[in-house]
């Protein structure tokens, strides 16, 4: 235990605690929900607490719940009131779906099958239409989905996937001939294709200015904390290597090395201990991970080590 580092001891903590929670009772919990009525108006408490920890006693640090105990009510006290605050909020938009939402979405709407929905989902992110954990749609996405749906809504459509895929089903259930069903969807797809290449001009100038709209916008990755101008990812014209520059140069000479043959996204923010612009780093076949641009931040001490 002497030679680990501190990333090294909290990870064998975590696995020495995760592995003692199997050997543990099950954990009791009591969930409570009131209803209270007021003029006319329902209003509703909820409580919750634990009876028994259980499993949790071993991995207390790492697990978290909300205790909220309730005082024992019966049906029909009443209850005084004490103190009413008026309290002026905002309706807040919907959390952003993540990939597990996605799939169930994709599951609920009949979209691509088991097998299939999660490289479905990939590939969106390797084309880069949609970015992050906590999934939103990139620049790049909203200009390809904005151009099917203006000259070719019915690619785009839901009901086109959910109808070939309730077709399948239909075939392999031997409700209906195969020949029958690639018929239909020569028809459809045909009429589809015309129309598209009907339109084909358009489509491609519209794609291409927002394809160089949105390679700008991936360029920009923050604020040099030199000069105050736009850090942008460079190709060195020497090497073939992306890096990171300063847009004010030759006045400016910062820069930053990026690791090779990956794909840099900006994530919008800046790193405590250095200033410098916190980026996304994605390798194929390789977990995602972020780091600041500077090399000599002290919260890169320890890689290496691990």
């Amino acid at each position: 235990m002497k030679k680990l580092n501190s990333y090294q001891k909290n990870i064998y903590d975590l696995i020495i605690r995760r592995f003692l929670s199997v050997f543990g009772s099950p954990m009791l919990r009591e969930s409570n929900k009131v209803f209270i009525t007021l003029n006319g108006n329902i209003f509703i408490l909820k409580g919750n607490r634990t009876i028994d920890p259980g499993w949790t006693i071993f991995s207390e640090k790492y697990s978290s719940f909300d205790e909220r105990a309730l005082p024992d009510f019966k049906i029909g006290q009443e209850l005084q009131i004490l103190e009413l605050n008026i309290l002026s909020k905002e309706t807040k938009p919907p959390l952003r779906y993540n990939q597990g939402t996605i799939l169930k979405i994709m599951e609920r709407k009949h979209l691509g099958t088991r097998a299939t929905r999660a490289n479905i989902l990939q590939t969106l992110y390797d084309r880069h239409y949609i970015e992050g954990e906590s999934v939103h749609v990139t620049q790049l996405g909203e200009v390809v989905i904005n151009v099917l749906e203006e000259f070719c809504s019915i690619i785009s459509s839901e009901k086109l996937t959910q109808n070939f895929e309730d077709e399948m089903n239909r075939v392999y259930k031997g409700e209906k001939k195969r020949i029958a069903v690639i018929t239909e969807a020569q028809h459809l797809l045909t009429a589809v294709l015309k129309d598209f290449k009907k339109n084909e001009k358009q489509i491609g100038q519209k794609l291409l200015k927002g394809l160089a709209e949105s390679q700008q916008h991936q360029q920009e990755l923050g604020i040099c904390p030199k000069c105050g101008n736009e850090l942008k990812l460079v190709k060195s014209k020497r090497t073939n290597l992306f890096f990171i520059g300063c847009d004010g140069y030759p006045k400016c000479t910062k820069s930053y090395p990026l690791p090779h043959n990956a794909r840099i996204e900006n994530t919008g923010r800046v790193c405590e201990k250095c200033s410098t612009p916190i980026v996304r780093i994605i390798r194929k076949g390789r977990r995602t991970y972020e780091m600041c641009l500077d090399l000599e931040c002290e919260i890169k001490k320890d890689w290496g080590k691990i």
